[in-house]
């Protein structure tokens, strides 16, 4: 699950790094950020993935704490397998 999540972020990070690298920059009048190229949309894509894998770890991590007991899960880690 894990995997299929981060194969499906980086290919959507990629095309709206690619989008904003080629419409958003100009909208927002940022026309010397384009110099940089590829890299540009490389650090534009990194990004959005790790938003997304924080935004992702965030609700994994508040959907096992409502499942768990609060003095129980906070002595040991696998009470909710």
């Amino acid at each position: 699950m894990r995997g299929s999540f981060l194969s499906i972020a980086i290919v959507i990070a990629t095309a709206i790094g690619i989008a904003i690298y080629v419409w958003g920059l100009d909208a927002i009048g940022a026309h010397f950020v384009k110099e940089g190229g590829p890299v540009v949309i490389a650090l534009i894509t990194l990004l959005i993935v790790i938003i997304a894998l924080v935004v992702e770890r965030m609700l994994s991590l508040k959907k096992r704490r409502s499942k768990c007991n609060g003095t129980k899960c906070s002595s040991s880690i696998n009470c909710c397998r």
